[in-house]
């Protein structure tokens, strides 16, 4: 299935519990991209100690965006695996960087991953790091804000 595909299955088997859907929400609102690019090779992102934790994906995209000014803090789902999941990278000047699948051997090679996220302002992003709540990502603050 694809990464579409599996988002507008899941956005009609939410439609009739109240509240908000992260799916429709990312349906209305996020961008589709596919391709990744290495943040190893990257001349600011590359830099940053300890940025590429494996499943450390919310971690790895909030340090990014907040070291570096021009990256963007983006949170969806993506595919690069086996199924679509909840994930986090960061953009600079529109290209997609994930420091957290970067690493995984196993993985869809970068250039074929599927992305579909919004960008999360900083102040949201800045907002989970002192959160008792470990499930509270930056997009879930910024959608009950």
């Amino acid at each position: 299935m694809e990464l579409m595909e599996y988002i507008e299955t899941n956005a009609k088997l939410m439609e009739s519990n109240p509240g908000v859907h992260l799916y429709q929400y990312l349906l209305e609102n996020g961008v589709h991209k596919v391709g990744s690019k290495p943040v190893t090779g990257h001349p600011v992102l590359g830099k940053i100690p300890d940025i590429s934790r494996q499943k450390g994906c919310y971690r790895n995209a909030t340090i990014a965006a907040l070291v570096c000014d021009e990256a963007k803090y983006i949170e969806g789902i993506a595919c690069g695996h086996l199924l679509p999941m909840q994930h986090a990278w960061v953009e600079f000047e529109g290209e997609i960087y994930d420091p957290t699948w970067e690493r995984i051997e196993d993985l869809t090679p970068l250039s074929e991953c599927e992305y579909l996220g919004v960008e999360v302002p900083k102040e949201h992003v800045e907002a989970t790091i002192d959160s008792d709540n470990p499930w509270m990502t930056p997009l879930l603050v910024m959608l009950q804000s």
